[in-house]
């Protein structure tokens, strides 16, 4: 493996990468930094919608990946190990910082109890799905600042990450018939959340404490 060091090393795999850092090269993390910091910011200001707040995460999620490194196993592949710990860390801040990210208005309990009250047969996944690619930018990034963050978090991984459903289920350490109930279920309030954006562009929620 002493050859791996001669090689360019942004021509390495991530875990390549890591072995060099585990012997000391320490100066190798920041082609790990060069390749997730802008995914992960990116992940951070979708959840905050602050950039001073989304920056101090990044610098907490890389030092939490650099300083568990020695725990990555291979078990899962490098990149779902790092997204497993970036969504957790950004779940466990914003629900410590929920007051301060979300508008007290009507409960999101009621309003999807109303909502599945007048559907009497649910619609399809797909038509979800389609219904959801068609809305606009604006009303896509609304929908998700509405939805209880768990059920963001499982649609980022999705749709944002480009996770499948294995690795969605190693972040998130579920079965996969659980994940694809999750996201089965956050694509339905996120639709029902949709329609009411789109009957009422003001349309706000709040969540039970």
């Amino acid at each position: 493996m002493e050859e791996i060091f001669k090689k360019d090393r942004n021509s390495l795999s991530d875990e390549e990468i890591v072995y060099c850092v585990l012997k000391g090269h320490v100066d190798y993390f920041e082609v790990i930094y060069n390749r997730y910091a802008k995914k992960i910011y990116q992940k951070c200001l979708t959840f905050t919608k602050n950039k001073s707040e989304s920056e101090d995460l990044l610098q907490e999620i890389l030092i939490k990946i650099f300083t568990n490194l020695y725990s990555f196993r291979n078990k899962s592949s490098f990149n779902t190990w790092v997204y497993s710990i970036a969504h957790f860390h950004c779940i466990n801040y914003l629900k410590h910082n929920k007051t301060k990210f979300q508008k007290n208005t009507l409960s999101i309990e009621d309003v999807l109890y109303i909502e599945s009250e007048k559907t009497e047969q649910a619609e399809g996944d797909d038509d979800n799905d389609k219904f959801l690619f068609n809305l606009s930018v604006e009303e896509l990034k609304k929908v998700l600042d509405l939805l209880p963050v768990e059920d963001k978090a499982i649609l980022l991984l999705k749709y944002q990450d480009g996770l499948k459903i294995n690795e969605i289920c190693e972040v998130l350490e579920l079965g996969e018939s659980a994940v694809k109930m999750r996201i089965k279920r956050a694509k339905e309030k996120a639709r029902i959340l949709a329609q009411k954006v789109q009957e009422n562009p003001n349309f706000h929620i709040s969540y039970a404490k």
